[in-house]
């Protein structure tokens, strides 16, 4: 069997590696080189490190680069194949692929005498965590936390696609529903599709039908663009506002927002602590709706638990405390992230959207066809306690195109206020 085979021997070298590493002894203050790293191990094991592709972890100035494939040669030279995961990585696809281009025809380790392309300084692999580290002049320079997520720059294709069917009948008649929506991804956009189909046991109602959306969103950092057929609502606001009268009707035009999409949760702690007093030392377990979501080891005595670790949200949570593999106590506690919106340098959140108000490919009825339709829902962060908005829309009607004569008297225009 040669997959056992070759497992085995794969085993045996891991095995081997260990006990040489073991052996040998501590450097002192002056960082080791490849060769120095390896003269300990046997001479047949050297063959398996040399001129191979090797399994690496590639760090800049500290930060995660990703996985990679490097080939180290017995002059101390170190080459870049390629990357092999990037999952875990928050930096931006184009700077992995810079650095591939630094190292694919090879570079020195050790300190960077000359041709040193972005600030090079040095660059070092660690036999002992299969680590490649490459050091800059950008080294010990404060670089503010990333924000937001970084979406793929080739961006993404795929289709996704929800059906829904009921059916009822009362022995007279049969009625129905049938609801579909596609989503998709086309590059950086994401588009939806929806509509519904249904028809009364009343034969004479006939069926109606009706696409509630079709549009096109993109987002950009912390805002959102949209663009089609949608029904306006709220998105990216903390308060949810509420019109005091009609709800916005389809709408055939744009809509430009604020949006957490991408937003990076940076480990906010709750803003309600929560703790624990154990008798000794003891796990402390978190729950919400009876599933396990985290635990932490705890001490003897009042101590506060460790929140940023948490989903963000408000929602309750039960702890358990441990000791000595039984649970002695169950308690109840809040947590409070609402958002992460937290910042008053940035006070303000909004939805704006202008189209026109109509109906495609539906046989509804509808008030609001051809009317223009304008409004704005807005969020102000007084404090991350304390959050006020304000919602108005206004809608008029508009002379169609094919009129035979002027209108004389359009239907006076509509405005809608809310303060919450």
């Amino acid at each position: 069997m040669p997959i056992i085979d070759n497992y085995i021997a794969s085993l045996r070298r891991c095995l081997a590696l260990a006990a040489c590493l073991l052996a040998v002894p501590c450097w002192g203050s002056e960082p080791a080189t490849a060769i120095g790293q390896i003269e300990g191990l046997p001479r047949d094991f050297q063959a398996h490190f040399f001129d191979v592709p090797l399994a690496v972890r590639v760090d800049l100035d500290g930060r995660y680069l990703g996985d990679a494939m490097v080939v180290l040669s017995r002059d101390q030279q170190v080459q870049l194949l390629e990357f092999t995961d990037t999952q875990d990585s928050r930096e931006p696809e184009s700077l992995r692929r810079r650095w591939q281009d630094r190292l694919a025809d090879g570079r020195a380790l050790g300190d960077c005498q000359s041709d040193c392309p972005d600030g090079l300084r040095a660059l070092h692999y660690s036999l002992i965590n299969s680590q490649l580290s490459l050091l800059t002049n950008r080294a010990e320079t404060a670089t503010p936390a990333e924000r937001f997520y970084h979406l793929p720059e080739q961006g993404s294709y795929g289709l996704l696609l929800r059906n829904q069917l009921n059916l009822v009948s009362d022995g007279r008649g049969t009625s129905g529903r049938y609801a579909v929506q596609g989503q998709g991804s086309l590059g950086n956009w994401t588009t939806l599709a929806d509509g519904q189909l249904d028809r009364g046991s009343d034969s004479q109602q006939g069926s109606r039908y009706r696409l509630d959306q079709l549009y096109a969103e993109r987002l950009v950092d912390d805002h959102f663009y949209r663009l089609g057929y949608f029904t306006p609502s709220a998105q990216g606001l903390t308060r949810q506002p509420r019109l005091m009268g009609a709800s916005p009707d389809t709408t055939v035009g744009v809509m430009f927002g604020s949006s957490d999409g991408l937003a990076i949760d940076n480990g906010a702690p709750s803003a309600t602590p929560i703790y624990v007093t154990p008798d000794r030392p003891a796990v402390a377990e978190i729950y919400r709706n009876g599933v396990l979501i985290n635990s932490q080891a705890v001490q003897p005595g009042l101590q506060a638990l460790d929140s940023k670790v948490l989903p963000g949200g408000i929602y309750e949570v039960e702890i358990r405390l441990v000791e000595d593999g039984q649970v002695t106590s169950r308690s109840q506690a809040f947590i409070y992230k609402p958002s992460n919106w937290r910042s008053t340098d940035a006070p303000w959140r909004y939805n704006l959207y202008l189209g026109r108000q109509s109906s495609l490919l539906s046989n509804w009825q509808s008030d609001h066809n051809d009317s223009l339709s304008a409004g704005v829902l807005a969020n102000y962060l007084l404090h991350p306690r304390a959050i006020v908005g304000l919602s108005a829309q206004r809608t008029c009607a508009v002379c169609r195109s094919n009129c035979v004569r002027p209108c004389t008297k359009p239907m006076p225009p509509t405005t809608l206020k809310h303060v919450f």
